[in-house]
């Protein structure tokens, strides 16, 4: 006979799937929580349910009350009874000198060692949009309507207000060998009034397509390249002249997804 799931986990899992629909089973939730399957099973069967460090996680992580998820009294979702301003802090990489670095996090460390530290402070909230409304933003953000936007996310760095976030597509932009680099899926930060320098990660529309295109700024002499981080990428460099427009620079990411 199948044993019960304790009800401080079903709680949990109802909650986090409303906050990202994408969890499915206990291995979703355990890269959400940065645990390990095992844990999660764990809270589900054994012992008492969801420890304190896992319910104070999925508040910190997830935007679900710890209190409600231990007795389910209360707002389910901590501060605010809207979970789909929440933000993954633990899983937002910044950008320093011009580098994306990893903010405060362990991981693939179980967070009942209790040796986390605090992620970054958010500066601001930004709308995801699409690639298409990026080739656009320009003309368009001045008129940008709060339900225009497919989410509105915190920014770990400060950029300007007409700064975006964008949904990753493919694999072009990702090197197992490149920090900085993207997978697809990744939510990367936009700034379209950052300088974009030699090395800069660019969003560029180029004339003869309505979508922007994602690639890194190589700049020689009075030359100008687009270059994809995928090694093996075909055609991974080509040049433009006055056929491209710069749609913004890269500030930022989240490396666990929306």
């Amino acid at each position: 006979m199948n044993k019960a799931m304790h009800e401080t986990a079903k709680r949990l899992f109802s909650a986090a799937k409303k906050v990202r629909p994408e969890i499915e089973g206990p291995a979703d939730l355990a890269r959400a929580l940065n645990q390990s399957e095992q844990t999660i099973n764990n809270w589900s069967y054994r012992g008492n349910g969801v420890s304190k460090v896992g319910r104070l996680a999925a508040q910190k992580i997830l935007g679900i009350s710890a209190t409600w998820i231990e007795d389910g009294t209360g707002d389910v979702f901590a501060g605010s009874t809207d979970h789909k301003t929440h933000t993954h802090h633990a899983s937002i990489t910044a950008s320093k000198d011009g580098v994306i670095v990893k903010s405060p996090t362990r991981q693939g460390r179980n967070l009942d060692d209790s040796n986390t530290e605090p992620g970054p402070d958010i500066k601001g909230k930004y709308p995801l949009i699409s690639w298409v409304q990026a080739g656009a933003w320009e003309t368009i953000v001045d008129n940008f309507a709060p339900g225009d936007a497919e989410a509105w996310l915190g920014a770990p760095v400060s950029v300007s207000k007409s700064s975006y976030y964008l949904r990753v597509r493919g694999e072009s932009m990702y090197d197992p060998a490149e920090p900085k680099s993207f997978r697809h899926g990744e939510l990367a930060l936009i700034d379209p009034h950052a300088p974009a320098v030699n090395g800069s990660l660019v969003v560029v529309r180029l004339d003869d397509e309505a979508e922007a295109t994602f690639k890194q700024l190589i700049i020689e002499g009075d030359r100008k390249y687009l270059k994809a981080l995928n090694p093996n990428w075909p055609n991974r460099i080509f040049e433009v002249n006055g056929n491209a427009s710069i749609c913004g620079v890269v500030k930022g990411k989240f490396v666990g997804g929306y």
